[in-house]
This record gives structure tokens, sequence and C-alpha cells, in this order.
């Protein structure tokens, strides 16, 4: 089944201090995606400027909003510019959040009375991630009152990150179910959210996600996609995690750039695990043999680590040709001090460009201007 891939396959942080950050970093284990990625720096910049206009009459706007919610029922309505501006209001503590979802719920089933186009859906999602309220954006996301609210593939990628975030893996496979489902935009499996289902599945490290990523490549190759490289050294490195390094070698075969430091270590690392000193050697050799004015095809410390390993059990002498090869590689400094793993937890800087980081930017603007391998598991 390995041969099926081959197959197929043929066929930021610097506007962020710590003040700004004080609610993304709350409880959580490790950034994938970087804020500045997420667009949160434009909605950090408009949150910034409608707080400095509204001054000490957000009270008053509060109060007003609650009003127009609890006392009014369907008389009065949740105009763009209010749901806009509680956006960038709201504060971490239950009343805001509470009037928040109200005010957005109310909003949502006006949609009869709306003659604009904009969608709220990723800035809310921008605005649970910058609160770091994970549960509720959850909530709102699977609310049948917001059903389609949230159909954005941004919005996706913001709550899949916020989960992963918090080390909920499980719940980033359910989402990227219900979005392979609902195919926005055309894309059952959009790069982002791609990418982060996979480094799920790594981090959750069993066999029940090994199967699922596996059989979620083999949907995304049959729909000819090119998966990116990242979500390539994710599954990777997981096959090598589930002992079966057979897979391992047959995933790296789909990266575009087969020189890259990580696949070339996630590659020598499977050898090390086939017991296959020659192809080892073919790598390191190669190494060495490029020209001295391009970039060196350096090596992680603990790839080079598990060759050493490897020499020791299998008792090289001290002439053998991958002894002296590796000799030759810690010699002439090919070796960097960060380790494969580090690299694949390294956060993922993406320029993103879309409607709502546009508004981000408009809504600044025009307020200062008028205010032959082993069966592969779970593939089929």
């Amino acid at each position: 089944m390995a041969k099926q891939i081959t197959n197929i396959a043929k066929n930021g942080f610097s506007l962020f201090n710590k003040n700004t950050l004080s609610c993304v970093n709350i409880n959580v284990t490790r950034l994938l995606y970087t804020p500045n990625s997420l667009g949160l720096d434009g909605y950090l910049n408009s949150r910034d400027y409608v707080k400095h206009q509204f001054l000490s009459m957000d009270t008053m706007f509060r109060q007003k909003m609650n009003d127009n919610i609890s006392n009014y029922g369907d008389e009065r309505l949740i105009f763009t510019e209010d749901l806009k501006n509680m956006l960038h209001l709201v504060e971490k503590n239950p009343s805001d959040l509470e009037l928040m979802l109200k005010m957005i719920k109310k909003y949502n089933s006006q949609n009869k009375l709306r003659f604009g186009s904009f969608v709220f859906g990723t800035i809310v999602m921008r605005v649970y991630y910058y609160l770091d309220e994970v549960d509720l954006a959850l909530n709102a996301l699977r609310d049948p009152e917001l059903n389609g609210f949230f159909d954005q593939i941004t919005s996706y990628q913001l709550i899949m990150d916020l989960l992963y975030n918090h080390g909920k893996y499980i719940e980033i496979k359910e989402l990227y179910d219900d979005l392979q489902q609902k195919c926005i935009n055309g894309q059952p499996h959009p790069r982002n959210p791609f990418i982060l289902v996979m480094a799920a599945c790594y981090k959750e490290n069993t066999p029940e996600s090994y199967d699922y990523a596996l059989k979620v490549l083999k949907d995304s190759q049959l729909k000819g996609n090119r998966n990116p490289r990242r979500s390539i050294m994710y599954l990777a490195a997981l096959a090598l995690k589930q002992n079966d390094p057979q897979t391992a070698l047959e995933i790296t075969s789909l990266a575009r750039n087969p020189n890259y430091i990580a696949i070339r270590c996630l590659k020598i690392e499977s050898y090390v695990k086939l017991k296959r000193p020659e192809e080892i050697m073919i790598y390191l050799r190669n190494s060495l043999q490029v020209d001295s004015s391009a970039t060196k095809l350096s090596y992680f410390s603990d790839t080079v680590y598990k060759i050493d390993n490897f020499i020791n059990e299998e008792n090289l002498e001290s002439n053998h040709d991958l002894v002296q090869l590796l000799k030759q590689i810690k010699q002439q400094d090919f070796i960097q001090t960060g380790t494969l793993s580090n690299h694949l937890d390294s956060e993922i800087q993406v320029l993103k460009h879309d409607r709502n980081q546009t508004f981000d930017k408009e809504f600044n603007h025009n307020r200062k201007r008028k205010v032959t391998f082993p069966e592969m598991r779970g593939v089929v």
C-alpha cells in the first residue's frame, strides 16, 4: 500500500509586546502559527484605535447594547457598526463575553435586514484567540444558531491553532472532518488546516492518530493536492515514532525539495531504523561533495546522535566508510546545534491576506479619515 502513495505522488511577533500578548499566552503549550500570521496584528491595531475613540463611553455603549437585547426583543437591531465596536472593546470577563455572543447571535438572525457583505466569522475567532477562550470559541463554532457563520477557512485555522496551543488534538481532528464535509471554497483539504491536523496527529502520537493521518493524506493526494512540506514532515516523523520507517520513507518522497534539511534527516533516521548504512553513506557523501560555495547540506544534532548510536550498536570498525564519513561531517561543521524535534515545533510565519485582515487595515484608515513495504495501517 505504501507504493500507492508513491504512485499517487507521481500522478513574527514584532508588533506584539508582553502586555499585548498577555491574553494569548494563557495555559498554552506552544504556538504553531505566529499571531502575526493569523492576522492578530491588524485586529490589535483596530482594537487599540476603537478603545481610544470610545474612551469613557465604553460603559455606556455596553449598557445600550444590553438594553437593546434584553428589553426590546426584535424591536431594535444590532447594526454592523455596533458589532464591529463590541468585537474591539470586549474584555476577558464573563459579562463582556456573554454580551458579545448575544450580539453575534442577534446580528446573525437579522440576515434578511442586512445590506452589507462583511463576514464576521474570522474576526470573531481572532477575538477568541486573543482572549485565549478556547472552549467558548469551540462552543460558538458548534452553536446551531450560528450555523454557517464561521464557514471561512481562516476561521477554522484560527480555532484549530488555538486548540493546538491547548493540546486538544482530538477536537482538531473533529473540526477537520467538518471542514472536509463543508468543502469551503471548493477545498476539502485547505493548506493551513491540513498542516494543523497533521501537527495534531504528530503530537498525539497514537496508532489511531497515525491511521487517521494516513487516510487524510491519501484522500488529499487522490484529490490532486500538493501537500505542504511541513505536513509531510509531521507525518513522516509520526511514522518513525510508530516504528514504521518504510512508510516514513515513502512519505518523504512526496517532498518537492529532497535536499531540505528536515527531509534529509527524516530519511536518514528511517534508514537507521532499517539498519541500512549504505543509504546513510550516500547522503553524507553527497553533503561532503557539494561545492563549498553553496549552502551546506547540514544535519540536526539529534540525527547525527542516532547515526552514532547505530555505529555503536552495529560495532562498526573505525575504518568503516560510514564511520569515516561521519567523522568528516563533524570535523567540517555540518552539524547544526538545533534538533529535528525543535524544528518540527518551530512557529510558522505565513503572510496572510484575507478579507477580514483587509478590513482591519481599512477600519483604521477610514476611522482616521472620518472617524515494497508493509501494509500501511488505515489506508484503504
